[in-house]
C-alpha cells in the first residue's frame, strides 16, 4: 500500500465476544442516561408492589402492572438489545469475520482486508477508547475499529500502541484510563 515502514502493524481476527463487548460498551456509553431512569422505575415498581401486597390493594396493583411491564421491557431492551445487534451484525457482515490488518503510519491508519484497502487520516479519528479487552478507534461519521488486546503479541506491544496513539492523536483524543465500567469490557 505504501513504501514506508509502518510504526505498528496488527492483524486482527475478531471473535464474536470482541464485537459483543464493543456493542455493550457502546450501548452503555451512549445510553448512560437511561440506566438511572430504569433503576428508578424498577425501585418505584417494587415499592408499589410491596405497598399493594401489604395493604392488599388490588386496585393499586392493577394500576402499577402496566408501568412495571414497561420498566421490565426497558430492562430487557437495555440488556438484550446490544446482544441481538451484535449477533445480527456479526453473522450478517462477513467483513467482521475476516482478518483485518491495521498498519499505523505517522500520517494515517491503513486498514487492509481481503476485499478492501483504505487509509484514514488521523484528523478523521474522533477518539480512541481503551477498555479492559480492546482499543476502540472511533472514526468521524462511522463506527469504530476494534483492536482486541488478545491480538497483540505481548503486553509491551499494547503499551507501545497506547503510547504511539497518544503521540499521534494527542492526549485529548485518547481515553486510556478505563473507568470501573469500561474496564469490564
Amino acid at each position: 500500500m505504501t513504501g514506508e515502514a509502518a510504526l505498528l502493524e496488527l492483524d486482527v481476527q475478531l471473535e464474536f465476544n470482541d464485537y459483543l463487548r464493543f456493542q455493550y460498551y457502546e450501548a452503555l456509553r451512549t445510553q448512560w442516561g437511561l440506566i438511572p431512569l430504569f433503576l428508578l422505575g424498577s425501585a418505584v415498581s417494587a415499592v408499589v408492589f410491596v405497598i399493594s401486597a401489604v395493604n392488599q390493594d388490588s386496585y393499586l396493583l392493577r394500576d402499577i402492572v402496566p408501568f412495571a411491564s414497561m420498566v421490565m421491557l426497558g430492562g430487557v431492551f437495555i440488556v438484550a438489545g446490544p446482544y441481538l445487534t451484535a449477533k445480527r451484525n456479526f453473522w450478517a457482515k462477513a467483513a467482521l469475520r475476516q482478518v483485518i490488518r491495521y498498519r499505523i503510519f505517522e500520517e494515517h491508519l491503513a486498514v487492509i482486508q481481503m476485499k478492501f484497502q483504505g487509509k484514514v487520516a488521523w484528523n478523521k479519528i474522533r477518539q480512541v477508547h481503551e477498555t479492559g479487552s480492546a482499543f476502540f478507534v472511533y472514526v468521524e461519521g462511522s463506527g469504530a475499529f476494534i483492536l482486541p488486546k488478545h491480538e497483540f503479541p505481548s503486553e509491551g506491544e499494547i503499551s507501545a500502541c497506547r503510547e504511539l496513539l497518544t503521540v499521534i492523536l494527542g492526549a485529548r483524543k485518547c481515553r486510556f484510563r478505563p473507568g470501573p465500567i469500561a474496564s469490564h469490557f
